[in-house]
């Protein structure tokens, strides 16, 4: 299987960045950790629409930039995004789904694959640059969304981080594997983790 292009990737992150940034517009009536939470994905956006910038060459590269934007996401991610999800937290303005309790190993293991990877850009961000080309193959041609991370009907199947081969469980390269590789493609993995959260757990716009 092939990869999708980087700049489509890119352009999934900034749909990201949009997306929280609207829906804190429109859901200022937000409170408790409905609130706490939207902060939150705002916060993410903010960090991710930076990076995308940089990796766009819409604003200069800097490493350290990249780490420390890197870090921000790993920090709100994990074990810190889950417990803003107390079951049933859908009152009031959430865009939170029942999908999110239904399926929560599906959803813990998005949010730690998204602190993972985070971590992985902040350990690739002074790695030479170089994005995937449209088409090209890597990680021995392993796809994100054939038989890689997105998996039956587009579900990421959870249930533990790693697995042999180099693999996060539930499909995807491993974060040491992203962290030698040029940060463009830590970036693209951790950005098709959002959408993946995204598409599965959060209300469709009407």
């Amino acid at each position: 299987m092939k990869y999708r292009s980087f700049a489509r990737l890119i352009v999934v992150a900034i749909a990201l960045v949009a997306a929280p940034l609207s829906a804190l517009m429109a859901h200022s009536g937000a409170t408790g950790v409905v609130k706490e939470r939207m902060m939150m994905m705002k916060d993410m956006g903010d960090s991710v629409k930076a990076l995308a910038a940089m990796m766009r060459g819409e604003t200069a590269y800097d490493a350290s930039k990249v780490k420390a934007l890197a870090s921000d996401i790993a920090a709100q991610s994990g074990a810190h995004m889950t417990e803003k999800f107390p079951e049933g937290s859908i009152e009031g303005p959430s865009e939170a789904t029942p999908q999110i309790w239904q399926r929560w190993q599906s959803f813990d293991a998005l949010a730690q694959q998204l602190e993972a990877y985070a971590g992985a850009l902040q350990q690739a961000a002074d790695n030479p640059r170089g994005a995937p080309a449209g088409g090209a193959s890597m990680m021995g041609g392993n796809s994100m969304m054939g038989g890689g991370m997105m998996q039956g009907g587009g579900m990421m199947q959870g249930g533990g981080m790693m697995q042999g081969g180099g693999m996060m469980q539930g499909g995807g390269p491993a974060p040491e594997h992203l962290a030698s590789m040029p940060p463009d493609a830590a970036f693209a993995h951790m950005t098709q983790t959002c959408s993946s959260c995204h598409e599965q757990f959060r209300k469709k716009k009407q």
